[in-house]
């Protein structure tokens, strides 16, 4: 291991402990939402366990000769929470541990730690939040080998509200480490791409309606890589939006506007900068009190780990359809588009082209909430990556047959 591994591993460290007394109000399960946890004088305790199964058609996301696999999910987790008069605090730990039928050699375990803190003062509230990762990715967006890394995001910010204006201020650094030693492009490896940001970020709320806030958010920051292969950068961004619930039947959360990203010449990646428009957020509105309808937009910017390409653009829409069947039954389904592209030409089997990938999915559930510690659900979703090199090209069926216990 050389001296700039081991200095990212000690900052890793450092900052999952000096952090890990900090936390946060409330722990959420999204498979057991109204849980609420076991009491010993103030301290709040919680637990669960989840246990799926996976039919994954295309288990290694191939463009030729797909493999069926079954994989087994084991997910053990658990946290304390910590009412102290007006303040909170809170921690909580998740491992997933994931077993291949016909490919145990691709056998993995995710772990997620995470510690928050919610400090309300006469006049400001403070938060503080450490989120540390060790896990292994294969998101099917723009890379399909399963790459073990860690990460570790710190967050703190300060709000003050006065009568109807919000202000917040706050500060994240976010570390990115691969660990594969796998080639990328000529000399440069996953771990090339390890990373750490900076970022201060800003904002302005408005609130023109009873419950609905006109939004104004910024951030200034700069990415620097632990290699002189990759493009350390700076950032800047600004976007305006609303959010709240203008009508009873209607809530949005949705902002829009500009980045910069400049990138700096490296040894091997080019200084493509980016200007553009980019939004994020969504709509929902109740059609009945049973029925509800979704829509969610993404355009931004993503760091790449493709060929010599310091990053890639994301344009992604989702509709979404849920209804309560009855009270403790709710059927989901969506559907949606996502188109990646990338700034500058590569060479694929012999063809100089700029890559782009389609992407069509669609999933659907259902879910049974037994009562508040345990819940059943049955998924199924649906990829079809069409790029403009075929060798990229997939399609991918998943059906996931799951429980969850808890308190």
């Amino acid at each position: 291991m050389n001296s700039k591994n081991i200095l990212l591993s000690i900052i890793i460290l450092c900052s999952s402990l000096i952090f890990g007394f900090s936390a946060y109000a409330e722990l959420k399960n999204p498979d057991l939402p109204d849980r609420k946890g076991v009491k010993a004088g103030p301290l709040i305790m919680h637990a669960a366990y989840k246990s799926n199964v996976q039919f994954d058609t295309n288990v290694f996301l191939q463009d030729k000769n797909p493999q069926f696999d079954t994989i087994t999910l084991v997910n053990p987790s658990v946290g304390i929470e910590l009412p102290l008069g007006k303040h909170r605090f809170s921690a909580d730990y998740d491992i997933g541990i994931n077993f291949f039928g016909h490919n145990p050699h691709q056998n993995y375990a995710d772990q997620r730690l995470r510690t928050l803190a919610e400090i309300k003062l006469t006049d400001y509230l403070i938060t503080i939040e450490d989120t540390f990762k060790d896990f292994s990715s294969r998101s099917g967006s723009e890379d399909t080998n399963r790459i073990k890394q860690m990460t570790n995001e710190f967050k703190t910010a300060i709000e003050a509200k006065f009568d109807q204006l919000l202000f917040s201020l706050g500060y994240i650094f976010g570390i990115q480490n691969y660990k594969s030693k796998e080639i990328i492009y000529e000399s440069m490896t996953y771990r090339d791409k390890n990373r750490f940001t900076n970022t201060l970020e800003g904002a302005v709320k408005y609130k023109f309606l009873p419950k609905t806030y006109a939004v104004v958010v910024g951030s200034l920051g700069v990415l620097n890589y632990f290699s002189n292969l990759s493009s350390d950068s700076f950032f800047g961004e600004v976007l305006g939006g609303l959010e709240g619930r203008p009508k009873k039947d209607l809530t949005i959360d949705l902002k829009g506007g500009l980045r910069y990203q400049h990138y700096y010449r490296s040894d091997l990646t080019s200084s493509n900068d980016f200007v553009g428009f980019v939004a994020n957020g969504g709509i929902n509105y109740d059609i009945t009190n049973k029925d509800t309808v979704s829509l969610r937009l993404e355009r931004a910017i993503y760091e790449s780990t493709y060929d010599n390409m310091n990053y890639y653009t994301v344009n992604s829409i989702t509709l979404g359809y849920t209804r309560q069947l009855m009270k403790n039954l709710t059927f989901k389904v969506a559907g949606g588009y996502q188109f990646n592209h990338y700034p500058s030409a590569t060479v694929v089997d012999g063809v100089t082209a700029k890559r782009y990938d389609n992407f069509y999915f669609a999933n659907c559930s259902l879910h049974y909430a037994i009562n508040k510690w345990g819940a059943i659900e049955v998924k199924y979703e649906f990829v079809d990556r069409s790029s403009k090199f075929s060798d990229f090209d997939y399609i991918d069926h998943l059906v996931v047959i799951q429980g969850t216990v808890g308190f």
